[in-house]
């Protein structure tokens, strides 16, 4: 047992494992939501350290993120005197209970004796903590492995991002193609309007159309009706400078001849 004045601070280093299906245990990262509160029995007070996704309170991550360090500030928060002990609460995703998250709690002794004499010479007090099996449950990452994923966790981490990255190029190119589309369906219908300005106008009075051009060619035929719909047409080419146009049913209109 260590011993700890009951109103100094000290830093105390939480560390979390898991024993796997071998029997063997092994560290995992600190949990992402988890409620740490320290007390001694008979005595009312609590100090409580907190970590909701990357919310802290009265402690921080190590580093590599696998170690939880609580600054425990005694002479602020009086929670007696006696054998230290820290009760755990993770709280992990189950929509069966409110807010959609079931608190599992964990009570352990952290192998400090809070008293009025002196500290201990260490200024740093260590946790290890082996999670139950429903509190340990296996990564994301973890998951992915068990079912087939081959990449590193580095590689797992970025694939959201990959993934996006995927997807806006692909949206890139759908967006270019549609507007490749839209410049040459544009120019085709310029072209279109550019020819109609340069062609040769008869308006509709007959059925057949005998039309006499005198543009010494076979021109192409177009009808619009006057509701500027296209209409089909029987075109038969007399000579190059003669062309006769005939459909069905009455029509009031335009032939353009291009």
């Amino acid at each position: 047992m260590m011993h700890q004045n009951f109103k100094g601070d000290f830093i105390r280093v939480e560390k979390f494992y898991r024993t796997e299906e071998n029997g063997e245990q092994r560290q995992i990262p600190v949990p992402e939501n988890l409620r740490i509160e320290y007390f001694t029995k008979g005595f009312n007070g609590r100090y409580i350290v907190e970590r909701n996704g990357d919310h802290f309170q009265s402690c921080s991550l190590s580093d590599d993120g696998m170690s939880l360090i609580s600054n425990i500030s005694l002479s602020r928060s009086f929670i007696g005197c006696g054998e230290m002990f820290a009760r755990m609460t993770i709280f992990i995703s189950d929509y069966k209970f409110p807010d959609g998250q079931r608190a599992i709690p964990m009570t352990i002794a952290t192998g400090l004796i809070l008293w009025p004499g002196n500290s201990d010479a260490s200024p740093t007090s260590h946790g290890e903590n082996v999670l139950s099996p429903i509190m340990s449950g296996y990564s994301a990452y973890e998951l992915a492995r068990k079912y087939g994923y081959e990449g590193t966790e580095e590689e797992y981490a970025m694939e959201p991002a990959r993934i996006v990255n995927q997807f806006k190029s692909l949206a890139e190119e759908i967006d270019k193609a549609i507007r490749e589309e839209i410049d040459r369906a544009t120019a085709a219908e310029e072209q279109l309007a550019n020819d109609m300005l340069k062609s040769h106008l008869v308006e509709i009075n007959n059925n057949p159309m005998v039309i006499s051009h005198g543009l010494n060619r076979f021109p192409s035929v177009t009808v619009i009706s006057s509701d500027k719909e296209k209409v089909e047409c029987v075109v038969r080419y007399e000579s190059k400078d003669v062309v006769s146009v005939s459909w069905n049913g009455e029509l009031s209109g335009m032939i353009y001849l291009i």
